[in-house]
């Protein structure tokens, strides 16, 4: 899958997420590369909607996927 064809949240695993992870990385979130999106993927992802002013549910889709790949 890529990413973008559908909502991630912790559990999700695959090579969207994998590239979710890459794009938090690169953008200074203590983040690990691995496919899934675990505990410190979800910290990650609240930590950029709390600095980006989102609702902040650690989850990934519409909104906080698109402010994501323009601030990478």
């Amino acid at each position: 899958m890529n990413l973008g064809d559908r909502v991630l949240y912790k559990g999700c695993q695959g090579a969207d997420v994998e590239q979710l992870q890459k794009l938090l990385a690169k953008l200074g979130y203590d983040i690990i590369i691995s496919e899934y999106f675990g505990d410190r993927t979800e910290k990650a992802v609240i930590k950029f909607q709390n600095d980006n002013e989102l609702k902040p549910d650690g989850r990934v889709s519409g909104i906080t996927l698109l402010k994501i790949k323009l601030k990478s």
